[in-house]
């Protein structure tokens, strides 16, 4: 006999206590979503510069043009168009085609090193090749590159100090020399790996930096995705309070590469936490493994309801122009089941109502960019997926039903359970199921077959 005395009963306080701790904890979550669904997000482009790190095949002065008018359908204005060395780059020739064309350069941006070289650990004074290049080719706007953790420099010499007062000389030559209007910013390089390990050194010239007059427009920082978002989530904060402290309003800008998948989240992790907005290709294409993309970043912005972006930048183009950059750079499309841009992106995987991202989430990714609905054709479609699925490619037809369409099913798993592997996605794939379910091959099969 069971002693009743024995069993378990539920603690309704502990369920309360736990639902508190829940609601605790999503109150942080949904704030979060606040801050990114009303943040007027600033993208500095990057699309010329990243997508061509690290590639097998380089880019041409066609491929140039063609990312820069991909990026200009986009709406995307501010726009990186290359990194200065003393070798003559791609960038170099693209540049000068760019004001033969009478483009608007006020919006053109390159990277420049703070110093081309060093003696015994100490980068020199002399003028670096790419400020002198942004005189000589009319590139008004420099991004100067940083690094305050690197191996071959050394820190005992390479003062905090000695930094600020090269930086400021690097400015003061830009203002006099390229244009008083220069739109400067500083880029962090290795970010987050001299935060772990001079902390003191990157907060000391963020602290310079926002205290700088007359501003700067801003301050770039990266990290090669080995950090935990949580950790960007912090060292942006850090960033941020110092720039508040020192009335700094300039942009903050974050750029992660993709490396251990971390990216995306890093990202929203630093908008949220102080960021007001990103450089980056609109493509994941460059560097080692990719990088984190505006069309990604941007789409999750307009999926959780942010409306200044839509208002910002003709988002609508984003995924044709993330596709047609990554076939430019590459001469192949996205990776199918690149998030966003693959070819299964925009699929209809289940039959269940409940797992449909409208359903689930209020926002239809092909709604929004206006594309065809892809039924894909698994053992988890549901009968009407197959019969629409057999509409679609083959036009109406009074075979075309829910009871055919579970034979069809059936017949996909009996394949399976004989150890028969299948597509049936295809046109020919699927009008060979339909065939061996017990239809009747229509004539708009018969051609397909046929082809």
């Amino acid at each position: 006999m069971v002693n009743m005395a024995d069993e378990t009963q539920l603690d309704v306080h502990g369920v309360e206590s736990d639902i508190q701790k829940l609601q605790r904890t999503m109150t942080s979550a949904e704030q979060k979503r606040e801050i990114l669904k009303n943040l007027d997000l600033f993208v500095l482009d990057n699309s010329l510069r990243e997508t061509t790190v690290g590639q097998i095949f380089g880019h041409t002065l066609q491929n140039k043009w063609e990312i820069y008018n991909e990026v200009k359908k986009v709406g995307f204005k501010d726009t990186i168009v290359t990194a200065f060395s003393h070798m003559t780059r791609i960038g170099d020739t693209f540049i000068q085609e760019l004001n033969q064309n009478g483009e608007d350069m006020s919006t053109k941006y390159g990277f420049v090193e703070i110093a081309d070289s060093d003696v015994d650990g100490v980068p020199v004074d002399d003028l670096p090749i790419g400020l002198q290049k942004c005189k000589d080719l009319n590139l008004p706007n420099p991004i100067i590159e940083v690094d305050l953790a690197y191996f071959a420099f050394d820190y005992e010499k390479w003062t905090l100090d000695k930094i600020c007062k090269l930086l400021d000389k690097r400015i003061k030559w830009t203002r006099q020399n390229v244009s008083q209007d220069s739109k400067i910013y500083i880029n962090f390089r290795d970010f987050a790996e001299a935060m772990a390990k001079a902390p003191e050194r990157v907060l000391g010239l963020v602290r310079y930096v926002s205290s700088y007059r007359p501003k700067l427009t801003g301050i770039l920082y990266e990290e090669l995705g080995n950090n935990f978002p949580e950790e960007m989530a912090i060292y942006t904060r850090s960033v941020k309070n110092i720039m508040d402290s020192c009335g700094y309003d300039g942009h903050l800008l974050i750029h992660v590469h993709h490396q251990w998948g971390l990216s995306d989240a890093s990202v929203l992790e630093c908008l949220v936490n102080g960021a007001n907005g990103i450089w980056a290709g609109v493509c994941e294409e460059g560097a080692a493994m990719g990088h984190a993309s505006s069309c990604l970043t941007l789409m999750n912005l307009i999926r959780l309801g942010n409306t200044k972006v839509l208002k910002r930048y003709n988002c609508q183009e984003l995924r044709n122009a993330a596709i047609a950059v990554t076939k430019s750079v590459t001469g192949a499309l996205p990776p199918p089941k690149t998030v966003i841009v693959g070819e299964r992106a925009l699929d209809r995987v289940f039959g269940f109502p409940q797992f449909e991202p409208e359903n689930m989430e209020g926002f239809s990714l092909n709604g929004f960019f206006g594309d065809k609905l892809t039924i894909r054709i698994t053992t988890l479609a549901s009968n009407k997926m197959i019969r629409d699925s057999l509409i679609e490619h083959f036009g109406e037809d009074e075979q075309f039903t829910l009871e055919i369409g579970n034979q069809m099913k059936e017949l996909m798993l009996e394949d399976l359970r004989e150890n028969r592997k299948e597509e049936y996605q295809s046109c020919i794939g699927l009008a060979m199921l339909f065939d061996r379910a017990g239809g009747q091959l229509t004539g708009a099969m018969a051609d397909t077959i046929e082809k």
